[in-house]
């Protein structure tokens, strides 16, 4: 049970640089540059 909620606990941490990357994308994209890779 402790590593479930480890787990669960950690999830933001890993979360976070993902959900900057799709938002770069997303106003990239909106600006009217296409972007084909997205690093992070």
């Amino acid at each position: 049970m402790d590593l479930i909620t480890s787990w669960m606990g950690n999830i933001p941490e890993f979360a976070v640089p993902f959900a900057l990357a799709a938002l770069g994308l997303i106003i990239t994209e909106k600006s009217g540059v296409l972007a084909l890779g997205a690093e992070g």
